[in-house]
């Protein structure tokens, strides 16, 4: 089986499969092979069940992965005549002009000094030392309970920065049944690749 394997700065192995059901691991670059060999074989069950969910997505959204169609707020919407550099274009401006507001009916006392909306491939959203939350673009795509759960993540860590249990507990406060949408949100990893590696501008 193929494997990916993205060395780079980062201090932990990670481990996803992505749109073209091609394991890919994050390394820190001093990794040695025969570590990411092992960290591979530790986690081959994991592997097969990641494909298998992909699969099935693939199946279920065909007509998203074609470009035919878009997911918006978890609902499939036919398009005509859109390249998925204009589709991807159009759910950033969606997501410029929803996400915010969004953020911001969610925020308590604290309250991010910056909110971005990027196109990152890899993360829903994250929350920088400096206060600033970035929102990927295509949570517009997810069912808004899924958009709640990561905008509630991200201003969770305006509290506590770390994922210690007092965090998770922040979390809960402000979403008791926040694990049943983590596991769900799992099920659009796949969405993050179909515009960012397609197009990624």
């Amino acid at each position: 089986m193929e494997i990916r394997v993205i060395r780079s700065r980062r201090r932990t192995l990670t481990l996803r499969v992505g749109f073209d059901l091609v394991p890919e691991v994050r390394a820190p670059r001093s990794t040695s092979q025969k570590r990411i060999d092992a960290f591979v074989a530790e986690n081959a069950s994991w592997i097969e069940r990641r494909r298998s969910a992909v699969r099935s997505a693939r199946d279920a959204h065909a007509s998203v992965f074609d470009g035919k169609a878009v997911l918006y707020r978890g609902e499939t919407i036919p398009v005509a005549d859109k390249s998925l550099r204009d589709l991807a274009r159009e759910l950033r401006a969606l997501a410029e002009r929803e996400l915010p507001a969004r953020l911001n009916e969610s925020a308590d006392a604290r309250r991010p000094n910056r909110i971005r909306i990027t196109a990152a491939k890899t993360r829903w959203g994250s929350c920088g030392a400096n206060g600033t939350i970035s929102l990927n673009r295509l949570l517009v795509c997810l069912p808004i309970a899924l958009q709640e759960y990561v905008i509630v993540h991200e201003l969770s860590h305006l509290a506590v920065f770390d994922h210690s249990p007092r965090f998770w507990a922040e979390v809960e406060r402000r979403v008791p049944d926040y694990r049943a949408r983590r596991n769900a949100l799992r099920s659009y990893d796949w969405l993050l690749n179909v515009y960012e590696t397609r197009c990624p501008h």
